[in-house]
């Protein structure tokens, strides 16, 4: 077990930062010993916390998946050099902030007292006395130092994973690397996608995409006159049975019906709906729908 992963991931864990490792072991960027402190934290986490961990890691794993399901090919001339250079240089940033001392055994005594520890005690200062605080002072920054430096480790390794999957990515378009990891193109262009049109009261349609495998709805708007001055389009999800609308947000513009609305986590039964409500959206619809459309799965 690496001490300054473990450690910082102790303290991620104490501060309940648990979600930001779940990326790293989607990486497989920590090992067992280390896995089995984040393993033995989610036991004792809310349901939701553990669904949200494994949503995450599961996401990770399958937008990798996504960016490399390509044909088998020669990896570039010179990949592995561009791959250890871009370690190289994150490598390198961590390294600047890291203090450079001299090695005692090439260094003569007096030039040791010279180039003395940045914020250590003088030869005067411990004739005179130390000085109430300033040793304090020097382990709290030392600490700081520490800390930061393993966060920028953990981001380094992050960032150097990264850095190669772009590299590799770029040899079979990064555009198609960007796509993958669009969760509202992950439901468009899901297997199990499937789109139905719906007519919208006043002009134009709106165009759903539902998939099941991805449990969530793009809702996209076409032609669909913008909302009247003082007044804007709300958008709202109707629960199984009816029950209170939850608001999913406004369309108050041409610029806003131009853009795509994801909704995750639908379920078979319940509704989409639209309304026009006053500028700023309203707790609960107070307008009759101008566009309502059912969610089966």
């Amino acid at each position: 077990m690496n001490e300054n992963f473990a450690e910082e991931i102790r303290s991620d864990l104490a501060e309940g930062r648990v979600l930001e490792l779940a990326e790293l072991v989607a990486l497989n960027a920590v090992d067992d010993a280390e896995r089995a402190l984040i393993d033995d934290h989610l036991q004792s986490a809310d349901e939701a916390v553990r669904q949200d961990f494994a949503r995450r890691v599961r996401e990770t794993e399958e937008t990798l998946a996504e960016a490399y399901a390509t044909a088998e090919a020669e990896p570039p001339q010179g990949l592995w050099d561009q791959i250890q250079s871009k370690i190289a240089d994150q490598a390198n940033s961590v390294q600047a902030d890291t203090v450079q001392l001299p090695d005692p055994a090439t260094t003569p005594p007096e030039q040791l007292k010279s180039e003395a520890i940045p914020g250590s005690l003088s030869d005067a200062d411990a004739a005179q006395g130390a000085i109430p605080g300033r040793a304090a002072a020097t382990d709290e920054l030392a600490a700081r130092r520490s800390k930061r430096t393993a966060r920028s480790l953990r981001g380094w390794l992050i960032g150097a994973v990264a850095a190669a999957a772009v590299i590799v990515a770029g040899s079979f378009g990064v555009s198609s690397l960007i796509q993958a990891q669009d969760p509202i193109h992950q439901v468009i262009s899901a297997a199990d996608s499937r789109i139905s049109t719906v007519p919208v009261q006043g002009g134009g349609e709106a165009k759903i995409n539902l998939s099941s495998s991805r449990q969530a709805a793009v809702l996209q708007m076409s032609d669909v006159p913008a909302p009247q001055s003082g007044s804007t389009y709300q958008l709202w999800l109707i629960p199984v049975g009816g029950g209170k609308p939850s608001s999913l947000g406004l369309m108050s513009s041409a610029d806003d019906l131009g853009k795509p609305a994801l909704v995750q986590n639908v379920k078979t039964g319940e509704t989409l709906a639209i309304t026009v409500e006053p500028a700023g959206g309203s707790a609960e619809p107070t307008t009759k729908p101008v566009m309502v459309a059912p969610i089966s799965l």
